[in-house]
């Protein structure tokens, strides 16, 4: 069987796929030699190492020259593909000897599966201990401790909530709805240092919902804030028929109060509260914190930043599911939920919110963490309110034009579909993977004709994904399959789906900014997805074009942070020579080529230029020699070759790279310029792909992690600005390195040239920052 597959010995095969290679495993194996060549080789000359001690004599000089050329890689890939069996191993079989019973019952186990939370494990293993002694992990033990230290242990009075994995902790929840008790707990309110506050609305819209009451839990007055001064919650109905004797206008009369005070004003997700609140007219004032970011900038490790989650995982309580309240599917009218039962969960969300808030307020008040607590307060606190405003402006889509380009788009994929099916010979089903795998690969044979050997395969086959079709590009069908996806995936992404994210009202589009959304810092966005409109092809281009304005008194203002990435990393390399090419304004890409291609001006430009623009930009993001020598068209030896000349001209680079690679492995975290980290325990794993991946976010992370920091800092003073100057204009959009602007055409020289100030003003580093400001009516046209 072995013979049958490779024409070999089995004792042979470790020879054979040195030669051809494994896609799937990352083995390069010899480009140009697949299955066939290789079994022939191998049939002649038995092993690599007969091969090329004849490869002077071999006739076929296709082979030879491939043979030659890829010498290197064949070695490698020998040693990649060979298992290893000389291990000395520490332990002998008995030693893994399973009892499943007591591994079961083993307390190490729940508490492994609390760490990854794994909650249907967890509810498992805790229903098997015993229930007249009851055993906890230690995790568990440490949270009823110290529940037991800080819990007020009067009488249990209505509304107690009691944790299934743990021991009863007396919590007061109280329905607040008479004008003494609301009175009352504005008072303490108005006293304390902190208050938690929640709302429950009637659904998730910033601008259609509304708040139907608000629950509250509060700090101590004395505002120690690691102690909460009780465990109780409040909550406040906003509903007419849920109050008694006081009436809605008057009760918001005295929230705006509270909203206006000093105290900080905590949720969790506060920018979502703070839309509802804006929707009965409620705005929120003074300083302000927020659970999900603290969470987020403590940690970029937890796989979900809810609330729920964070209480199960530090808590070990798992929170009223809304499914309680509004049914399996959670279709039930949140006003239908009677009054207690939603006075219980609502209470429930501000109490473990003011129990989160003091637990990572005491993480980040560590001296070790003294730069994520400021990064939180000087930037991702003062951003909610940036964004907030962004959301609710949101940003005028040109409808008609939308559906003319849906039309011509139409056209083109339905000629793209005619001509595929013409030069496949048959009709079939342009969009089926499987039919499509006939066509090109049994059908026509193309990777055959191409002479291309190594394709990469799924379980059915092999793949007909993006990178298989760029392969196969130089033969017309493929690449006819590569325009037609293209063009279908820009219509029905964005043409034909932005037009039903349009309010009636605004006209406009509401994009939801998220600060959580990526582990890097830079803000991503939903609903629709900006951040991945295209600009590269003129198909794309088209697309920002429909992003105009309204009202014919202003134009779009585009402000792009020009290769701010690259200007960062010689600003955190202390790189002598580049940062000296960005104060001089030089072409940064055509200076890199002179430098290490050894050329004049002249002899710089072109292609010479196009991959020195590679490296630059590559090295940021950990390209190495393989991706180099694919990107640019050379070979191997020659990216390898060009990339250890950069490092000669920017040795202050490959220091810096080499000092990111030492503290991620040392601290298993990175840091930006400004202390916010990105978590990699990964780095010290064993797995060579995880590790190596790791590895190249360890050395991108800090410099793409600073970037998102510079322009957070640019749109918090760029906002507090147009609000002193009481400016018309509005900041709309944030994509990637670039702001987009509603300005008035009256305020325009006044807003180009605050704008570019800001931004390029942002922080104060010896590496100028430049910014393109470009105008124009609509999206196009500015950027």
């Amino acid at each position: 069987e072995v013979f049958e597959k490779f024409s070999c010995r089995p004792d042979q095969v470790v020879e054979a796929l040195a030669l051809i290679g494994d896609s799937s495993d990352n083995v390069p194996g010899v480009k140009g030699i697949g299955e066939k060549g290789a079994a022939k080789l191998i049939s002649e000359y038995s092993n690599l190492d007969n091969i090329y001690k004849n490869l002077d004599e071999m006739k076929n000089s296709r082979a030879k020259k491939a043979l030659s050329e890829y010498k290197e890689n064949a070695y490698l890939s020998l040693e990649l593909v060979k298992i290893k069996t000389d291990m000395d191993l520490k332990f002998k079989l008995d030693h893994f000897e399973f009892n499943h019973v007591n591994f079961l019952d083993d307390l190490k186990v729940l508490e492994y599966c609390e760490h990854y939370e794994l909650s249907s494990i967890v509810k498992k293993l805790t229903d098997r201990q015993p229930q007249t002694n009851q055993k906890f992990s230690a995790s568990q033990q440490e949270s009823i401790s110290n529940e037991l230290k800080l819990g007020d242990q009067t009488q249990p009075p209505k509304g107690e909530v009691k944790e299934s994995t743990r021991p009863p902790i007396t919590r007061k929840y109280q329905l607040t709805n008479d004008k003494r008790m609301i009175e009352e707990l504005i008072e303490r309110l108005l006293k304390a240092d902190a208050f938690v506050f929640d709302t429950e609305t009637t659904g998730l819209d910033i601008i259609d919902d509304k708040p139907i009451g608000i629950s509250f839990a509060m700090a101590s007055a004395e505002g120690d804030l690691k102690n909460p001064s009780r465990k109780d919650a409040y909550y406040v109905p906003l509903v007419e028929g849920h109050l008694k004797d006081i009436s809605r206008d008057d009760l918001l009369t005295l929230l705006q109060k509270i909203f206006s005070g000093d105290a900080i004003k905590i949720a969790h997700n506060l920018k979502f509260d703070l839309h509802q609140l804006l929707n009965i007219g409620v705005e929120i004032k003074g300083p302000i914190a927020d659970t999900m970011l603290m969470a987020f900038i403590q940690s970029t490790n937890y796989k979900r930043y809810s609330l729920d989650s964070l209480v199960e995982k530090f808590f070990n309580h798992q929170m009223i599911p809304l499914t309680e309240l509004l049914g399996p599917k959670k279709k039930e009218p949140i006003l239908d939920v009677p009054i207690e039962k939603l006075s219980d969960y609502a209470c429930e969300d501000a109490d473990f919110t003011m129990q989160l808030y003091t637990k990572l307020f005491g993480e980040l008040q560590q001296p070790e963490s003294k730069k994520l607590w400021e990064l939180a307060q000087n930037i991702e606190f003062p951003l909610i309110r940036v964004i907030a405003k962004m959301e609710r402006q949101g940003i005028y889509i040109d409808q008609e034009y939308l559906l003319q380009l849906s039309d011509e788009f139409g056209t083109k994929v339905d000629a793209l579909k005619k001509l595929i099916i013409e030069l496949a010979g048959e009709e079939f089903n342009v969009n089926s993977p499987k039919q499509l795998q006939v066509i090109l690969f049994e059908k026509l044979k193309i990777h055959e004709e191409l002479g291309i050997r190594r394709i990469k395969k799924t379980k059915t086959g092999y793949s007909t994904d993006v990178s298989v079709l760029e392969k196969l590009s130089e033969h017309p069908l493929p690449r006819a399959l590569l325009e037609y996806r293209g063009i279908s995936k820009l219509k029905s992404t964005y043409v034909d789906a932005l037009p039903k994210l349009i309010r009636s009202d605004t006209k406009n589009i509401h994009t939801h900014f998220l600060q959580t959304g990526t582990v890097t810092g830079r803000l991503s966005s939903h609903e629709p997805n900006l951040q991945n409109i295209p600009i590269r092809s003129e198909d794309g281009k088209k697309i920002r074009k429909a992003f105009t304005v309204q009202n014919a008194d202003c134009v779009l203002l585009s402000a792009d942070y020009s290769q701010m990435e690259l200007r960062l990393l010689a600003y955190l390399a202390e790189e002598p020579s580049l940062s000296q090419d960005f104060a001089d304004d030089l072409d940064i890409h055509l200076t890199t080529a002179m430098r290490i291609f050894k050329t004049d001006e002249l002899g710089a430009q072109g292609e010479l230029r196009a991959r020195a623009k590679a490296i630059n930009f590559g090295l940021i993001y950990g390209m190495g020699a393989g991706r180099l020598a694919k990107q640019t068209g050379v070979k191997m030896t020659d990216a390898k070759q060009f990339i250890e000349s950069y490092f000669e001209n920017y040795s202050s680079i490959k220091k810096y790279m080499d000092e990111c690679l030492e503290f991620a492995r040392k601290h298993e975290y990175t840091e930006t310029m400004l202390g916010r980290r990105r978590h990699l325990p990964e780095i010290n794993g064993t797995n060579r792909m995880v590790v190596v991946s790791a590895e190249n976010q360890a050395i991108n992370s800090p410099v793409q992690g600073s970037a998102a920091d510079v322009i957070k800092i640019a749109m918090i003073k760029i906002d507090q600005e147009l609000t002193n100057r009481q400016l018309k204009s509005k900041m709309l959009l944030q994509i990637h390195d670039e702001l987009v602007f509603e300005v008035f055409k009256d305020e325009l020289d006044e807003v180009k040239s605050l704008v570019q100030n800001m931004m390029e003003q942002a922080v104060d580093i010896s590496v100028p920052l430049k910014v393109q400001v470009g105008v124009g009516k609509n999206w196009l046209e500015a950027h």
